[in-house]
């Protein structure tokens, strides 16, 4: 559901891999990328994305802002990102309808969410301690020692997934 352009930056053979789940309408993705990368793209309408390194060498940039692993990048599905990677990279993402967002949220305004939240691409930074407590959320789903993809299947493991993950982007997002 995305449109993206990759390029390579570094010499040497490319290889990458995407994990995508996608669950209670939204999508959550882990990549991995081993050669320095440009990244312009799109994502499906009405989301907000968030993503979390998991491993970043140094420091990437995301629509020409300073992403390190210490930090996190959003987006609008309004606008096109660009994001420019080192070597060795490896993020976990969240893409989220809006209206799922603001209800968890629970903004007084549509202006004090865009405040909170802004369209824009930006690079947030959050407390080390949920950002890491989201970042073990995010990664355990990918795990298939902590969890089997096949629990999916079940109505009920979505909805106490969708409303675990979506409490801790509130909260972490709450405190950027």
């Amino acid at each position: 559901e995305w449109e993206q352009v990759y390029d390579q930056l570094s010499p040497g053979a490319f290889e990458g891999k995407l994990v995508d789940i996608w669950f209670e309408g939204m999508q959550m993705f882990r990549e991995t990328t081993n050669r320095a990368v440009s990244q312009n793209g799109t994502t499906w309408k009405g989301c907000y994305v968030v993503g979390i390194p998991v491993v970043l060498n140094g420091s990437a940039l995301f629509s020409r802002q300073v992403l390190t692993r210490d930090s996190m990048l959003t987006f609008h599905s309004d606008q096109e990102f660009s994001l420019s990677i080192p070597e060795g990279f490896d993020v976990v993402a969240v893409a989220i309808p809006e209206e799922t967002l603001m209800d968890a949220m629970q903004p007084n305004s549509s202006e004090e969410f865009e405040k909170l939240f802004p369209k824009s691409p930006s690079v947030m930074v959050a407390p080390p301690s949920q950002l890491d407590e989201l970042r073990k959320c995010l990664l355990s789903i990918f795990d298939p020692a902590s969890f089997e993809p096949e629990l999916l299947a079940y109505p009920q493991v979505q909805k106490a997934m969708s409303s675990a993950i979506i409490g801790h982007l509130a909260e972490v997002l709450g405190s950027a």
